[in-house]
């Protein structure tokens, strides 16, 4: 709007009328509509003022200038006095953007003259350098946590990308402190109707809390990944399952209590290579249970070079087992399979005598352990298995058909080179009855006539062959 010398005084007249009419109280109801036009009429004025400041009739109408300068001093001075007021009942950055005043119009720059009339304003550096510091540490955690997702579950990392972006990724991106950051973060709490004196405070909350959130995140997702590991491996899904137990442990590099659980997943996919590499980080984190677990892997583990097995090896990973589990809370079922695989190492190494003596205590504790739990453990009674061995190799053939019938009917294998083992000593035969279903957790074994038929037949054999 355009003014001339003879609307001056409508003019001043209309913008003290602006003035008069706003509410300038702490609990004013005046708008951002309202506060708007007044700025706009100061636009106006001060176009006026310089479009007549250069017309050669300036001598003229000298009078006029000067109560138009006085009267416009006195109504900006008000204006000045209301800064924190008005810049709290309208988003200056915004309009500045869309209008594009001249960097001369100061009263679409009043921020920082509020800052001089409150006290919040003087502390705004602080809360800025405490909310690129949340960022910072939020963006690190989200990079964490993105790394881990973005191994294997694609959907999930979709969707936390996408949480991400919306609760300040894009904030993030732009630089939250940045001319384009703290517009976008300005706009959005003038939606939320936060006086712009709290701005700074607010967008530290907003940053804490993202940063909180990306922290309670990064420290419970290797937990989700774990459960799911779990879950993985009780249905047989033995691949996803050490996916998930990796991502796990991409989460949480430091924790102890990963190694051991993907060792056993990749002992019972077969690969003792790289169970054993995981069975020795787990005890070099102090998870000694876990000396038996890397004993009997060494057991069947061939040399990739010679294909040779280094059950000595074995056997004294399983001496450090019985040394170090004696005080374990589980030291009873423990003890049970370290003194079975020692018997089984010693078998192998044709130690009959020593692999008895570990054996017949293990078969002396066994009954103990089942009736205590009131089951029969994963890896029951392989003892009786590897027994009746022995005393086919010692040819007593009695006694090795009545551990036999023991084998049958309470041996439950964990892993598969448990199970192929009787297919080694040529026991294929007895490997077609034994109870498979601990090898891929989660399968139960139901037999069908056939199968019944033919096991009741070797059985009777065996119970021929202990009477002979």
């Amino acid at each position: 709007m355009e003014l001339t010398i003879k609307d001056v005084d409508l003019a001043i007249a209309k913008y003290r009328e602006f003035f008069e009419e706003i509410d300038f109280s702490k609990n004013s109801k005046t708008d951002e509509g309202t506060i708007l036009k007044l700025l706009m009429y100061r636009d106006s004025l001060e176009s006026f003022w310089n479009k007549e400041c250069e017309d050669t009739s300036f001598e003229k109408n000298r009078d006029i200038f000067i109560k138009l300068s006085k009267e416009i001093e006195e109504l900006d001075d008000i204006l000045l006095k209301h800064s924190v007021f008005i810049t709290n009942r309208i988003n200056l950055e915004k309009w500045r953007v869309k209008l594009k005043p001249s960097s001369d119009a100061w009263w679409w720059f009043l921020e920082e003259e509020a800052k001089k009339f409150s006290l919040w304003y003087k502390f705004d550096s602080i809360w800025n350098t405490f909310t690129a510091v949340s960022l910072a540490i939020a963006a690190s955690f989200m990079i964490s946590i993105y790394a881990a997702v973005s191994m294997g579950d694609a959907n999930f990392a979709t969707a936390l990308s996408t949480i991400g972006q919306i609760m300040g990724l894009a904030v993030i991106g732009g630089g939250a402190l940045s001319n384009k950051g703290q517009l976008i973060v300005k706009n959005m709490l003038s939606k939320l109707h936060i006086p712009a004196k709290f701005f700074a405070e607010a967008t530290f909350i907003i940053a804490f809390l993202f940063m909180y959130a990306t922290s309670y995140i990064n420290s419970n997702l290797d937990d989700y990944y774990m459960e799911r590991g779990l879950e993985a491996y009780t249905k047989g899904d033995l691949s996803d399952s050490i996916a998930y137990m990796l991502q796990a442990k991409e989460m949480n590099p430091n924790g102890t209590k990963y190694d051991g659980l993907i060792g056993k997943a990749y002992e019972s996919l077969g690969n003792l290579s790289q169970a054993s590499r995981y069975y020795l980080q787990s005890i070099e984190n102090g998870n000694f249970k876990d000396l038996n677990s890397l004993g009997r892997v060494f057991i069947n583990k061939q040399n990739p070079i010679t294909g040779d097995k280094n059950r000595l090896m074995a056997e004294s990973y399983l001496l450090l087992a019985l040394q170090r589990l004696q005080t374990h809370e589980n030291s009873e079922s423990l003890m049970y399979k370290v003194r079975t695989n020692m018997g089984w190492a010693l078998l192998e190494q044709q130690k009959y005598e020593r692999a008895k003596a570990y054996l017949n205590v293990a078969l002396e504790r066994q009954s103990k352990i089942k009736d205590s739990k009131n089951e029969i453990y994963p890896h029951s009674n392989m003892a009786s298995c590897f027994m009746a061995q022995i005393n086919e190799e010692t040819n007593n053939t009695k006694e090795a058909s009545k551990m036999w019938l023991q084998c049958i009917d309470e041996a439950k294998p964990e892993f598969v080179h448990q199970y192929n083992w009787f297919m080694k000593v040529k026991q294929e035969k007895i490997a077609y009855c034994i109870d498979t279903s601990n090898i891929v957790s989660g399968y139960n074994q139901d037999r069908n006539k056939f199968s019944t038929d033919f096991c009741n037949e070797v059985k009777e054999e065996l119970k021929n062959r202990a009477t002979e």
